[in-house]
């Protein structure tokens, strides 16, 4: 919904010259959808995981976005949009869920 509403397209039509890196991307460019994936997933994980497990996940996020730059499919501004929207989306979903949890006397 967020693209269709902003509507930015791909780097490689707003910046000429962009070297792309693999087969070109399709669709609209702002928020990187990859982006918002992992960190929604790697938000949601991070608390139910062990200690080597939370500093993997923490390292795989971020890398997603970069890679997503790096290949030439994503402005660095998609993927921090991209990233908001996958924490507002983990945080929706974390609230649901704890209101699910709560006994029917509190609510």
């Amino acid at each position: 919904m967020v693209k269709q509403i902003v509507r930015r397209p791909r780097p490689v039509v707003l910046l000429p010259g962009t070297r792309r890196r693999g087969r070109e991307a399709a669709g609209l460019g702002y928020l990187s959808g990859h982006a918002a994936v992992a960190v929604a997933l790697g938000a949601t994980a991070i608390p139910r995981l062990g200690p080597v497990s939370r500093g993997l996940v923490r390292s795989a996020i971020p890398l997603v976005g970069l890679t997503r730059v790096y290949v030439g499919a994503h402005l660095p501004l998609d993927i921090v949009g991209g990233a908001a929207m996958g924490l507002a989306v983990a945080a929706t979903v974390d609230l649901a869920g704890a209101a699910a949890r709560r006994p029917r006397a509190s609510r």
